[in-house]
């Protein structure tokens, strides 16, 4: 088989291989057909409704009755509305993407990245709430917290587990290739043979033509 046949077929079962970790039997698949685990299952719906209770306790926080100055005030209350709008617009989308896509790498790590920030400005929101407002403000968004911490180590357990599989799947193929290539004879090239002892061709003698007599 030609190298480059061998090279462009392996490539093409990298991105397959890419998309296809495994799953235990058994579980539903998504709208596109691919398998999605019972874990990534179970995990999705407790994201999905961990946002929709942080959003809800946000949106109870009273922010303006913290015993603090009016500059953390403004802005513990912009916080809460840019958590707000990530929690109810955008991890709804990035969840529904993993959902569509499990085995997509990208869209998990797209997700985890979204969802480390929104706990790290969660986990202050919470701490001001603690600092400055009131105990029954405090405990909803401490527990809040601690539904997305668990929900975020377990998506990064997936997420690491997802690039150490493919990158074993990457690291097989080039070997593969790299086997192909050294199996596959090489044209030994063609050689110009230049004789130095030939003779140079002499010039031909140009012929003369006679002039016609004068009259």
């Amino acid at each position: 088989m030609n190298v480059a046949r061998v090279v462009l077929l392996l490539l093409l079962t990298a991105c397959v291989a890419a998309g296809q970790i495994s799953s235990p039997a058994g579980a539903a698949p998504p709208p596109n057909g691919q398998p999605i685990d019972a874990q990534l299952h179970e995990l999705l719906g407790q994201l999905e409704v961990t946002s929709q209770n942080s959003a809800l306790q946000l949106a109870r926080l009273r922010i303006d009755k913290w015993k603090t100055d009016g500059d953390v005030k403004r802005e513990a209350q912009q916080n809460s509305d840019a958590l707000q709008r990530n929690l109810t617009s955008a991890m709804p989308q990035l969840i529904s993407a993993v959902r569509n896509n499990p085995n997509d790498v990208a869209a998990n790590f797209k997700l985890y990245r979204n969802l480390n920030v929104v706990y790290e400005y969660f986990a202050q929101l919470a701490e001001g709430a603690g600092a400055f407002g009131k105990k029954e403000d405090y405990q909803p968004l401490e527990k809040q917290v601690g539904d997305m911490e668990g929900v975020r180590r377990t998506l990064a357990d997936r997420l690491e587990m997802m690039t150490s599989q493919v990158s074993s799947e990457l690291q097989r193929l080039r070997q593969q290739v790299r086997t192909a290539q050294a199996a596959t004879p090489t044209a030994a090239p063609k050689r110009i043979v230049v004789d130095d002892n030939v003779p140079a061709k002499k010039p031909a003698r140009r012929k003369t033509v006679p002039k016609p007599p004068s009259q």
